[in-house]
């Protein structure tokens, strides 16, 4: 009974406080800067607890005696309240900083959300959800936590049970506090559509709390539980419903018992139409949100005009979704809604498409205007057929947001020249990073190189903006070699440049030795950052090898800066030289060969590329090692007798494999990799499908194969013919990332004959990225 009290009292908190304004820490009246003795004292008395550590050399605020909050609490800072603490609201530790909270008392609150370290020495009383997430902090209660529901995710805590009626830890495996927590939550908490994924599974392990939606109710003070617990049976039926061998009738009896049971039951991807229809006569939002993806024409007709923002965004980001559809949502009296169309990559794609994304573009609302223009300016260069009289009426929109969202639109000297003054800081940022790509070819442009400098200069001449760091790393990539040595230097000295950011980034070898000359030996971090560029000089990488040879050994708290940690990020660069690769692999094996402490002997083991003398080196002190069988199967530089034996190594277990390389040490490369295709052995197929130079006679063999994923890796292969490439195979932009063709112009065909206009840019980028590597 007394438990019944004290949460009904706090519970009557929620609607009065939820909607009052916040108090701040750092603000907080009477609170007051500890002093260096109090400093001391606070530090020994927390020393026992985790929370000790983020009190280590800070400064931090103490508030004496009993503190209350009358709404809403914003901790924001480090804050010891010497007494008891009762917010009368919502107590929030991560709203526009991270907090750091003590309580020497009890501490009350009508509902905690904790991303940051809390340590209540007494009872913590919560009437409604304390959610404590995220693991680089601590939840520490000394007494007793009495709540509706304690959730922790992915958090180091240490306290005791009081009154819960949910106590759930992802950590712990606990089927009881998971059914609880089914039965007490409302549905939405486990069933978003960015949070749940749908997995048929007839061992179906539970459902994940969405800490995501729940902080947006608790936000809103709207309660994270059922109006009352559901039944018993609740669990088991999930359970049910995520069999993939549950038949439909028993779907649809499922169904009509709980909410939860028909929310899980729409994200299958595969539904027939009546059970579809039954569902969606539910009238539930997470529901149509999921049927989006799998019925959205059935969604859309049943929607009768009534379609939320989040419900046209997941009909927009399905890309088979019908463009009458589309049109339903480009006019629909909401902004909101309208302006979901920018989920739809595909939009500009077709004329039509294309006449709906203008007419999006003359949108009256400006945020209508500024999302599509986001969705796509990059890829306006590649089809959207935006008319320069279009643009320019853009460029004199009277809204910024519009203004900032043209940043990376294809634009003539002009226009550019016109809209550069007009932009905000991190579209100005935006912008020179589109100048850059231009300037490297990595996408195309409707300026001369001598335009795009003057817009670069015009970029390096504003010095108040916040995204400095960004814009100027880039433009000063957009300049003839020698001015960048200059505004360089003269960028450094203002302490407006992201040494960082361009050491990793330029591509000018004069500014690389330049920034070497500023610290290969004084500087920790640059050589590591140095070594990851491509453009590198052969004599700075060797020089980063000498200092690898002759720096003192790791200690535990070097971060990523000991010279060691530069040779790592050398080895795992491309174009590491062979000289680079051989003195790595002698310092390895003067160190004793280690590669499973990391580093970059571990990196020198992942490097495909060792040349033979390096491979020689290692082989002999490997040659029956089982990892090493591994890297060696996988070198372009190692001799058919090595790979063969290599492989024998590692598919030990496989005997068809074994059988087909009998003999096979003494084959030419030649025949070796016509025999591993011609193979029955799906291992050595994929060894031959690797091959970048395979003859074509030998790919058609490889796709023809009966394993699969063999097949489909050789569909893509760079020795088919452009005119053969059967361009459905490119569905999304990564798969044109990781695809490979021998020659750049390859890849400016493809940016012409794709059919997405995400697909053309990818496809130009690489274009770039190919012209870079033979470049001199």
């Amino acid at each position: 009974m007394f438990r019944v009290l004290i949460l009904l009292g706090l519970l009557m908190l929620t609607m009065a406080t939820h909607a009052k304004q916040w108090t701040i820490a750092s603000e907080l009246s009477g609170a007051k800067v500890a002093t260096s003795e109090e400093k001391v004292l606070w530090r020994k008395r927390l020393a026992s607890m985790q929370i000790h550590y983020n009190f280590e050399d800070r400064d931090f605020l103490i508030y004496r005696g009993d503190l209350t909050i009358d709404g809403n609490f914003d901790s924001n800072t480090l804050l010891i309240v010497d007494g008891n603490l009762l917010v009368k609201g919502f107590y929030n530790d991560y709203r526009d900083d991270i907090g750091v909270l003590v309580v020497t008392g009890s501490m009350t609150a009508d509902r905690l959300y904790s991303w940051g370290a809390l340590y209540v020495e007494k009872d913590l009383n919560v009437a409604q959800l304390a959610l404590s997430v995220y693991n680089d902090f601590t939840f520490e209660v000394g007494g007793k936590v009495n709540a509706r529901a304690l959730v922790l995710s992915d958090k180091s805590a240490d306290y005791t049970a009081g009154k819960l009626d949910v106590e759930l830890n992802d950590m712990s495996d606990d089927s009881d506090a998971r059914d609880a927590a089914i039965r007490h939550f409302v549905p939405e908490v486990f069933t978003q559509t960015g949070h749940f994924e749908s997995e048929m599974d007839d061992d179906f392990y539970g459902l994940s709390f969405d800490d995501g939606y729940a902080l947006a109710r608790m936000a809103e003070g709207v309660s994270v539980f059922r109006a009352r617990e559901a039944d018993k049976s609740l669990p088991a039926d999930v359970n049910r419903v995520m069999q993939s061998g549950t038949s439909e009738k028993e779907l649809l009896e499922l169904m009509r018992k709980d909410l939860l049971l028909a929310q899980l039951i729409a994200t299958r991807p595969e539904l027939s139409d009546e059970l579809a229809n039954a569902l969606l006569r539910l009238k539930d939002p997470t529901i149509n949100e999921w049927l989006a993806s799998s019925k959205p024409e059935l969604v859309h007709a049943q929607s009768g005009g009534e379609i939320t923002p989040k419900l046209a965004q997941s009909l927009a980001e399905n890309p088979d979704v019908q463009l009458t559809t589309l049109q339903a949502i480009g006019s629909h009296a909401s902004p909101q809604v309208r302006a979901a169309l920018a989920k739809h990559q595909a939009l500009a794609d077709s004329a039509a498409g294309r006449a709906l994304t203008l007419k999006l573009l003359n949108d009256p609302d400006a945020s209508v205007r500024a999302a599509i223009l986001n969705a796509f300016a990059y890829v306006s260069a590649f089809g959207l057929d935006l008319q320069d009289a279009q643009i320019d009426k853009l460029i004199n929109d009277s809204k910024s947001e519009v203004i900032d969202a043209l940043a990376n639109v294809h634009l003539n000297f002009a226009q550019a020249n016109a809209l550069l003054p007009k932009l905000g800081d991190e579209a100005r940022a935006v912008f020179a990073e589109s100048l850059r790509d231009q300037v490297l070819q990595l996408r195309p442009t409707r300026m001369q190189r001598a335009e795009q400098e003057t817009l670069a200069r015009g970029v390096l001449a504003v010095d108040n903006s916040k995204n400095y760091f960004r814009a100027n790393t880039a433009a000063l990539m957009v300049l003839p070699d020698a001015e960048q040595i200059t505004q360089f230097n003269r960028l450094l000295a203002a302490k407006q440049l992201s040494l960082d950011g361009i050491t990793r980034e330029t591509r000018s070898v004069s500014v690389i030795r330049a920034i070497a000359a500023l610290g290969m030996e004084h500087s920790k971090m640059i050589p590591s950052v140095l070594a990851s560029n491509e453009y590198m000089p052969q004599d700075l990488q060797l020089h980063i090898l000498q200092l690898a040879r002759t720096a003192k050994a790791k200690a535990d708290d070097d971060y990523g800066d000991h010279p060691i940690d530069a040779l790592e990020n050398l080895l795992s660069n491309d174009a590491a030289v062979p000289a680079v690769i051989l003195g790595a692999t002698e310092l390895a094996l003067s160190q004793g060969l280690n590669p499973s402490d990391g580093g970059f002997q571990n990196a020198l083991f992942h490097n495909k590329l060792l040349p033979p003398e390096a491979i020689v080196l290692l082989d002999a002190k490997l040659k029956h090692d089982e990892d090493w069988a591994l890297t060696l199967m996988l070198q372009e530089h190692a001799s058919v007798a090595q790979k063969v034996r290599a492989l024998k190594r590692w598919y030990d277990d496989d005997g068809e494999l074994q059988t087909s390389l009998k003999g096979a040490e003494n084959l030419s490369e030649s025949e070796f990799f016509a025999a591993c295709a011609r193979s029955d052995s799906m291992n050595l197929q994929g060894i031959a499908a690797e091959q970048k130079s395979l003859p074509l006679e030998l790919v058609k063999v490889l796709q023809q194969s009966s394993f699969e994923d063999i097949a489909q890796a050789t569909r893509m292969h760079p020795q088919i013919p452009l005119a053969d490439l059967d361009l459905r195979l490119f569905k999304t932009p990564d798969e044109i990332a990781y695809a490979v063709r021998h020659h750049a112009k390859d890849w400016l065909a493809l940016s012409e004959r794709l059919t997405s206009m995400p697909l053309r840019a990818a496809a130009y980028r690489k274009y770039g990225e190919a012209l870079s590597k033979t470049s001199p």
